[in-house]
């Protein structure tokens, strides 16, 4: 028919680990310390004018795929 459509593959084990208002899961374990501590040392090293957030994700055996990730800023920059 000439119809074309884009599909994004399935995320398996979706989770969400950091949103852009500051909700972070109380459960801690590896992939939310390092979600945690990525998005902190986006700050941390842009000396407080960025912050990487919204960080949502499916966990894999061999890593991690980021889905829509946020980086917030102080400007418009």
């Amino acid at each position: 028919s000439g119809v074309r459509g884009m599909v994004e593959p399935m995320i398996r084990n979706y989770k969400p680990f950091k949103s852009n208002n500051g909700w972070r899961p109380s459960r801690s374990n590896f992939w939310n310390q390092a979600m945690q501590t990525s998005s902190h040392f986006s700050c941390h090293q842009s000396n407080g004018r960025y912050l990487l957030c919204d960080l949502h994700d499916g966990i894999y055996r061999d890593g991690a795929v980021l889905t829509d990730p946020i980086i917030m800023s102080q400007n418009n920059d």
